[in-house]
């Protein structure tokens, strides 16, 4: 039954989109005690609601690198792959990469190369990332920025 004639805006308060999604999958249809539910009968999407919540993330970071790879005609940009140096091997310093998170959600491929040392010696790293179904350009950018620089070796382990 609704809370009012007009201005009747009940829907779920949840923690998180997700669960606020599974909330409107439980709830969502035709109630014959609420006449206004009649207007969302045909409406809720195949699937529920939640089913859209990774494909419409996905899709949008795919829409996003896309325009920016149009726009500013890139093959493939570069980032370094973390923002500053590791912290001591068994200590509880964070890891601060720069972009894995954004790359990984939008499912797009990223080859990493090695770039040099930061000052205490710990390795650092580039990335290479591309539109969807570029794997080849990104492979030929990397081994071009590797003949360049010639830092296409593997770094010198030390065992202690």
């Amino acid at each position: 039954m609704s809370l009012a004639a007009l201005g009747d805006v009940v829907g779920p308060i949840a923690r998180c989109v997700r669960d606020a999604a599974l909330t409107l999958d439980a709830l969502a249809g035709y109630s014959p005690e609420d006449s206004k539910t009649i207007a969302g009968v045909g409406h809720r999407p195949p699937g529920g609601y939640a089913s859209l919540l990774s494909i419409a993330a996905r899709e949008a970071y795919l829409a996003i690198f896309g325009e920016v790879f149009a726009r500013e005609r890139l093959d493939a940009p570069v980032f370094p792959q973390m923002r500053d140096s590791l912290g001591p091997p068994h200590g509880i310093a964070t890891i601060h990469e720069a972009v894995v998170s954004e790359i990984n959600i939008a499912g797009l491929p990223a080859l990493t190369v090695p770039a040099g040392y930061y000052g205490l010696g710990a390795p650092f790293g580039l990335v290479f990332v591309g539109p969807m179904w570029s794997k080849a350009t990104l492979l030929a950018c990397a081994h071009d920025y590797e003949r360049a620089t010639r830092r296409g070796r593997a770094p010198m382990l030390v065992t202690s």
